[in-house]
């Protein structure tokens, strides 16, 4: 009997990828294609046709060797909470309204308001660039209209791979108001503010088996594939990089930095920053929270240099200005303001290429976001969440060895850099897992193991992270001073960089 392939795809900001592995975890291809996104002011668009376009090209790549009736399953990571219009025929009728974009965030109160006590239940807030604000946007702006739905990113290229309408899945739902508790859509809520449950996807928790592919579907994949219901892009690395068991974490430095984790319970958290993902299956709850620092602060201040190019010297490191390094305004993990912004401590000025050459800004970014990622961390231990396990660093900041071990350092903490680190991978590793012969505990650890293989150890230095941990401490205060934490978690993330 062949042996089953796997296929998993990834939509992200910047590109589409694709990996087709098979059972013992060896890759068959891996493909990217470029995105193109329009930013106006607080707007982020990208063309939902091309989010299409992409995935057909990677998955032809990837499955040109194969026999495409050997692929056993398909599942779809994308960016949390964008959203697309679609008509009944699965046509869009919109521009996808990406994660990031705030055209709605003054109906990000008026979501609070109306769905008080589910959100308590549940410990988060919406944010005012979470999905939910936005379907109020469409519905007032007449887009969302009898006959249409709203769907998310991912459920639009698995629409066109089955060619009709298919399950949206409980992870990337739960920014467009989901009941992840009780799995279900909140009835109260949507008659409170007004949204047609004939609006809304259907949804199925992560893991499902949602559908197969239609022979007809534009590629070459037969239905001999099925469809597995997908996870956000911060779940699909999380499982890539195998923080599964309770207490592991997993820190993706991308465009932003996601911070995920596994626990099996569920905390409130009283900043309503931390929320918590429905684990796959149904076998317990995936915190954290998503930055809007990340990489992206490279690409405005260190415009063209690839990351893992940049380098800074130890003189650099604690030279360089102590900063919270946001290229946009609003900030959601791990704290939560619409008014933050790019601050730097005791009022000097943002480095620059110009004034104080690359090393320099870029020791300062480097430093800042891991400066972020130390405060998520204390934050996660503050909600109550157990931090004490493995710990990974995916995302394209971590293939820059230097940066890994800054980020070690502030942290006080060994970290793995696993072997792949691709989103797409951890898809293919959750489209096996729907098939895999065991019980719901076991079934997404038994194939990481089986299809991941060991990465690198990054050891701390502690002498080099004692000195970092007294500029933290300013970075903290700098951030009190703004009113951005509260005076609680400023005290505990004191307390920790003490112990």
């Amino acid at each position: 009997m062949q042996t089953p392939l796997w296929l998993g795809l990834d939509i992200g900001t910047q590109s589409v990828k694709a990996v087709l592995v098979d059972d013992a975890g060896v890759i068959i291809g891996s493909a990217s294609s470029p995105l193109s996104s329009t930013r106006e002011g607080i707007t982020h668009e990208q063309d939902p046709e091309q989010w299409w376009s992409a995935s057909k090209k990677v998955i032809t790549s990837v499955i040109s060797t194969v026999n495409p009736r050997d692929i056993k399953a398909i599942s779809i990571s994308a960016t949390s909470g964008t959203l697309v219009v679609v008509d009944s025929q699965g046509k869009p009728q919109s521009k996808g309204i990406m994660y990031d974009d705030a055209r709605a965030a003054d109906r990000a109160a008026e979501c609070n308001e109306a769905g008080a006590n589910l959100w308590e239940n549940l410990g988060y807030r919406i944010q005012g660039s979470w999905a939910l604000p936005k379907i109020l946007w469409l519905l007032a702006q007449g887009v969302l209209v009898a006959g249409r739905k709203v769907i998310h990113q991912g459920d639009y290229v698995a629409w066109k791979l089955a060619g009709k309408e298919v399950d949206s899945d409980s992870s990337n739902t739960l920014k467009s108001g989901f009941d992840i508790e009780k799995v279900q859509w909140p009835s109260d809520l949507l008659a409170q503010l007004k949204i047609p449950h004939e609006v809304l996807p259907h949804v199925s928790v992560a893991g499902e088996v949602i559908g197969v592919v239609s022979d007809a579907n534009e590629t070459a994949l037969t239905s001999h594939t099925s469809i597995v219901a997908g996870m956000t892009d911060g779940c699909a690395a999380q499982i890539a990089a195998a923080a599964l068991l309770p207490g592991s974490w997993n820190s993706v430095l991308g465009t932003t930095l996601v911070i995920k984790g596994a626990s099996t319970l569920r905390k409130l958290d009283p900043t309503g920053s931390v929320y918590a993902h429905r684990a796959p299956f149904s076998t317990g709850w995936w915190p954290g929270g998503a930055s809007s620092t990340g990489t992206n602060a490279i690409s405005q201040w260190l415009p063209g240099i690839p990351v893992s190019q940049l380098k800074f010297t130890n003189q650099n490191l604690l030279d360089a200005p102590i900063i919270y390094p946001l290229s946009r305004i609003g900030e959601r993990f791990p704290f939560v303001s619409s008014d933050a912004h790019a601050l730097v401590a005791r009022g000097l000025n943002l480095p620059t290429l110009e004034s104080d050459g690359a090393k320099k800004t870029f020791a300062s970014i480097a430093k800042g976001i891991a400066f972020v990622e130390r405060l998520s961390f204390d934050l996660l231990a503050y909600v109550g969440y157990d931090i004490s396990g493995s710990c990974t660093f995916t995302g394209g900041g971590a293939k820059n060895p230097q940066w890994n071990q800054l980020r070690a350092d502030v942290l006080c903490r060994s970290v793995l850099i696993p072997e792949e680190v691709e989103g797409a991978f951890g898809m293919a590793i959750l489209a096996a897992a729907a098939f895999e012969d065991a019980d719901e505990e076991l079934k997404l650890s038994r194939v990481a193991k089986r299809l991941l293989s060991a990465g690198v150890e990054i050891e701390p230095d502690l002498s080099n992270g004692k000195l970092l941990l007294s500029q933290y401490k300013e970075f903290i205060e700098m951030l009190h001073n703004e009113k951005w934490i509260t005076t609680e978690l400023k005290e505990f993330a004191l307390a920790r960089a003490h112990s």
